[in-house]
């Protein structure tokens, strides 16, 4: 049986087309080889950089077909990484690349959960979770400067056009068990801060919810996320509110490294459990996500309505998402509505439906965009100006329905 060595917490990515090597930053908490932390696929290396190219965000791709750690592939040495190269380990165990099934011994094991909090998605424990992925591709869509809106109340489908230009976990598996962890938000605004004040644990797939939760973008503590709720709930979406950072993000660059480029493809394992309020009375479960926070959301729609949670608006704003994922989404009966909001028309290269090589090609612009909340970052303007536009974007989705 051939081998390969398992990568570690500080060890290298190799270079390519001229970007130098740089280590592995992230690995499990809680498994370690040679006293450091093993590496799986989606942990994030340090970006790298070159001459006239800004840094680029890396993650590992591939790793062990045979072994998960935290239900997730080990990393080995010959893994690709997403923009090139591969990775080098330099524990001391080996991984065969072959499955060697024992003879059957007549007993059958009892269920193995194994659950770790890991470096990804923070204070969450990592469970490979029950769900199928669903391949289905959807028909190829042009990249108009327009709102997509998909009606799956009947199973079959309605599109509108919209016009978008100058406005507008806890851990769990299928079968129903839950984990005391991090808090989530409630509906008590009154500090004003539309969120995350701490709430209760926590809804199942399958379970009718009601509330609409906003997940910003990398980091998800921008001074555009306040009044971006804010003006949803002037606009009438009175159940507005944004989830708690410290359970849905990582940190800007492992958000923007790992999540938007990982997560954009449909993840049957996604592992995190959405916490409501008690008191939360809405009419509708809407789920709404600009950017990194888009393919969030675009995850727990799909664990949720997969089960039978009826998702009334899954809102993509700005989203990175692929193609196959967006297609998939869209023939889910239970999402009523996906909402497809590309921001282009203002110059943001980034648009549902892109590829992961158009994705890598447009960093350079996007990394130059973001001082003057420009293109990509257009909603996230913190000025008065940045106050009207997300004006105009709650108008909108309280005129397709959002409530």
């Amino acid at each position: 049986m051939s081998g390969k060595k398992i990568v570690l917490l500080g060890d290298q990515g190799t270079d390519h087309q001229g970007f130098p090597p740089t280590p592995v930053i992230a690995g499990s908490a809680n498994v370690l080889v040679d006293g450091k932390p093993v590496a799986r696929v989606g942990d994030p290396l340090a970006p790298h950089s070159k001459p006239k190219h800004p840094p680029h965000p890396r993650a590992i791709a591939s790793g062990s077909a045979t072994v998960l750690i935290n239900g997730i592939p080990a990393a080995v040495t010959g893994g690709a990484i997403t923009c090139g190269g591969i990775t080098i380990g330099s524990g001391s165990v080996v991984i065969g690349d072959t499955y060697m099934p024992a003879p059957f011994s007549g007993l059958s094991p009892a269920p193995l959960k194994a659950q770790a909090k890991g470096a990804i998605v923070p204070s969450t424990d990592m469970e490979q979770s029950r769900q199928n992925a669903n391949n289905d591709v959807g028909a190829q869509q042009s990249r108009a400067s327009h709102t997509e809106l998909k009606t799956n109340a009947t199973g079959q489908g309605e599109v509108a056009q919209l016009n978008a230009a100058g406005r507008s976990d806890d851990v769990g598996d299928s079968s129903g068990g839950n984990e005391e962890l991090n808090a989530e938000v409630t509906t008590d605004d009154r500090t004003q801060n539309y969120g995350p004040l701490k709430g209760e644990c926590c809804t199942q797939p399958g379970e009718q919810i009601s509330g609409t939760y906003f997940f910003p973008g990398a980091g998800m503590d921008g001074a555009y996320v306040r009044p971006m709720v804010k003006a949803m709930r002037d606009a009438g979406i009175n159940s507005a509110m944004y989830v708690d950072r410290d359970k849905w993000s990582g940190g800007t660059a492992m958000d923007a490294a790992v999540g938007s480029v990982l997560g954009r493809d449909y993840d049957p394992r996604f592992p995190m459990l959405l916490r409501v309020a008690t008191n939360q009375t809405a009419s509708q479960f809407n789920l709404i996500g600009y950017s990194y926070g888009s393919v969030v959301a675009a995850q727990l729609a799909a664990k949720y309505a997969r089960q039978g949670t009826v998702v009334d608006h899954l809102v993509l704003i700005g989203s990175p998402i692929s193609q196959s994922f967006l297609g998939m989404l869209r023939d889910i009966t239970d999402i009523r509505k996906v909402v497809v909001i590309d921001i282009d028309e203002h110059g943001d290269p980034i648009y549902a439906g892109m590829s992961v090589i158009e994705l890598f090609m447009e960093l350079p612009l996007l990394a130059s965009q973001m001082p003057d909340s420009e293109g990509h970052f257009y909603y996230a303007e913190p000025a008065e100006v940045g106050n009207e536009r997300r004006r105009k974007l709650a108008e909108e989705l309280y005129r397709v329905g959002v409530r």
